[in-house]
């Protein structure tokens, strides 16, 4: 009762499965490291002119490197390596989604439209009909 070892993989097979990893591995390390350079600050309310934020920011980016008594942070800093901006950057804003509550008379129509949808899809066996949200 021998059984014959599993075929060895090919050298091109291996070669291929290892530029996967390498270059997997070349990207995440490459995010994992972007990421662990930022920080962010949350709760910092916008101050009631552009400029009047991006100073107070600026000034709460000092301190903040102040406080940590890294040598390499503030030589960083001075250099202007290190910098800030809102999120998102450059985006004016956008729409603003507004909801409203249904009136009675809506909410029954919408109910018997869904009704009426339910029945004529039992009736075809299929999901044929549906109502969308307005």
């Amino acid at each position: 009762m021998s059984s014959s070892p599993p075929p060895m993989a090919s050298q091109e097979s291996v070669d291929r499965l290892t530029e996967l990893v390498m270059s997997l591995h070349d990207k995440l390390d490459k995010y994992i490291r972007s990421k662990s350079q930022r920080a962010v600050l949350v709760g910092s309310t916008e101050k009631s002119t552009p400029q009047e934020t991006a100073a107070h920011d600026e000034s709460t980016l000092k301190n903040i490197i102040n406080v940590t008594n890294d040598s390499e942070l503030k030589e960083a800093y001075d250099k202007g390596q290190i910098t800030h901006h809102r999120f998102p950057e450059n985006k004016p804003p956008g729409k603003r989604i507004i909801k409203r509550d249904l009136m009675p008379s809506e909410l029954e129509q919408e109910r018997n439209a869904r009704d009426e949808a339910r029945k004529r899809n039992i009736e075809a066996n299929c999901l044929k009909w549906g109502v969308r949200d307005c």
